[in-house]
């Protein structure tokens, strides 16, 4: 049998993916890594405990590039 697991980025997930199935059960389509970024805004506690495992950005480098050389 071959499982996958789906990582969501920085972007967020419809709250539908998160909510469990009738019986219960944990949605298929939740996905079970969520990605933020530390400075982020409007994450919520309950998109963040509805997954397995958490990647959290520390720092994030902007580099200048220059054009006009």
């Amino acid at each position: 049998m071959v499982s996958c697991i789906f990582v969501i980025g920085e972007g967020g997930e419809q709250p539908s993916r998160m909510e469990p199935l009738p019986d219960g059960t944990r949605n298929p389509k939740r996905s079970a890594i969520k990605q933020v970024a530390s400075g982020r805004f409007g994450v919520s506690s309950y998109y963040l405990t509805n997954a397995d495992e958490l990647q959290i950005k520390m720092a994030q480098v902007t580099v200048k590039i220059s054009l006009l050389n």
